[in-house]
């Protein structure tokens, strides 16, 4: 009897703590992570995570950055689900999810109802385009090499209708980040010269912003000014 009401109650917390968004959120930055990961060894090239390059109010942070012999790859992670509606032009996005009720009627029956919340959020393609803005200002070298704007929202997310006309820009599910930059690759035939790679990758490390205490300030400013 002991046995059961422990693993009932263990049972529930479990439940609750992989119910969590931040849990969610944690699960997916290790998927997109050993994604990334893979794609880096197999490309010859090096994933960064959870980067900071400015100072003050005029610092991004960015969630993760693949270089390859290719290209540079920044990409923003959204863990939302429900519908999410937008176009690489509009300010604010939106994010629709249905949920249901439980309710009984004055006859004791068990019935559900159907709501519908909606709710708006920053553009991401425009908050990654600041992202890469930032980069590039920190990175000195002659010439760049392609620079990509990735948004990646959570296999939980369903994009209704996402507009994006930008031809360096894509908004995809997490199932979608190896075939598209798999696909990517092969479509590039100029590679990065080993020392201009070597160069890029010094100055990242270099200008990375490792300190927790600027880092936490970044965050406060962010969730300020985006409420």
């Amino acid at each position: 009897m002991v046995y059961i009401l422990i693993s009932g109650c263990i049972g529930v917390f479990l439940n609750y703590y992989f119910r969590k968004p931040t849990t969610r959120g944690m699960i997916g930055e290790l998927r997109v992570q050993r994604i990334l990961k893979r794609l880096a060894n197999k490309l010859g090239g090096y994933e960064l995570r959870d980067a900071m390059f400015g100072e003050g109010d005029e610092s991004s942070q960015i969630d993760n950055v693949l270089i390859s012999s290719k290209a540079i790859y920044v990409i923003e992670v959204k863990y939302y689900k429900g519908w999410i509606f937008g176009n690489d032009k509009n300010k604010q996005w939106k994010q629709t999810i249905k949920y249901f009720n439980r309710r009984t009627n004055s006859r004791g029956k068990t019935y559900y109802k159907t709501h519908i919340a909606k709710t708006s959020f920053y553009n991401p393609v425009s908050q990654n385009k600041t992202h890469i803005k930032r980069l590039k200002s920190n990175i000195e070298i002659t010439a760049m090499p392609p620079v990509y704007n990735i948004v990646v929202f959570s296999n939980a997310a369903e994009l209704r209708d996402v507009v994006v006309e930008q031809t360096d820009t894509y908004v995809i599910n997490m199932y979608q980040l190896k075939e598209v930059i798999s696909t990517l690759e092969s479509g590039i035939d100029e590679i990065i010269n080993v020392e201009v790679l070597v160069e890029i990758l010094d100055q990242m490390l270099f200008k990375n912003i490792t300190n927790k205490i600027a880092k936490k300030e970044h965050v406060r400013r962010i969730a300020s000014k985006y409420n």
